[in-house]
């Protein structure tokens, strides 16, 4: 007869480390790892944003605009404000200003009517060649003043103010009284500019006009360089 010995199992926890006997496990990345990777990643994206915005217009605003800012301060404001008054007071008194007895005249001759791209005109010439005031006025500002360069600013009565820019020298200063004709500078090609060209702006009450339309108006063509 043959004995059968029945032998009970007793399953056994075995041990966490237990576990992974025979098996590989997968080695963690090191920290360095992680650091390679971030940085990279942020590299990657300063270049995508680098190359985003060389794509995408511009749409900074050119604060100098064509030429550049010009107008007066508020002193010189005032002091136009002044001769204005004063200029009112004259004609309702039956005196005859300096300005309604001078005429309107060419700053100078033999140049090209170029293309100011706006109210203003320019004179194309050789730099050196002296211009004019085209009216009698006092001298508001003779200086160098943002894209407009060495410029200078008359103001001829009337709430009119015209600035003459670009110029190589100034032969007024601040204050000056000068007459239709005289001369008040030589032309340049200093600020903002092209090219040796003499560049003029009227404004009427402080606002900006159509130079060449203003002044056929008073018996002067820009255009074919006649006054009347």
């Amino acid at each position: 007869m043959v004995e059968v010995y029945r032998v009970q199992y007793r399953p056994q926890r075995l041990d966490d480390r237990d576990a992974y006997r025979g098996r590989r496990r997968a080695p963690a990345p090191s920290r360095r790892r992680y650091v390679a990777v971030s940085l990279t990643a942020l590299a990657g994206a300063a270049i995508a944003a680098t190359a985003a915005g060389a794509i995408l217009p511009d749409h900074t605003p050119d604060h100098l605009g064509a030429e550049g800012p010009a107008w007066p301060t508020h002193a010189e404001s005032e002091r136009t404000r002044a001769a204005d008054q004063t200029g009112r007071q004259n004609r309702s008194s039956g005196t005859q200003t300096v300005a309604e007895s001078a005429s309107w005249v060419l700053p100078m001759r033999d140049y090209e009517l170029g293309d100011a791209g706006g109210n203003g005109a320019d004179l194309v010439i050789a730099e050196g060649t002296p211009f004019s005031a085209v009216h009698s006025g006092t001298v508001l500002v003779a200086e160098w003043r943002g894209g407009y360069g060495k410029m200078v600013m008359i103001d001829h009565g009337d709430g009119v103010v015209i600035l003459y820019g670009h110029a190589s020298e100034l032969l007024v200063k601040p204050g000056d009284k000068v007459a239709a004709g005289q001369t008040i500078g030589l032309v340049g090609n200093t600020g903002r500019s092209a090219g040796p060209h003499l560049h003029l702006e009227v404004h009427v009450d402080g606002q900006a006009v159509t130079t060449v339309d203003w002044f056929k108006d008073r018996g002067v063509d820009l255009q074919l360089q006649i006054q009347l």
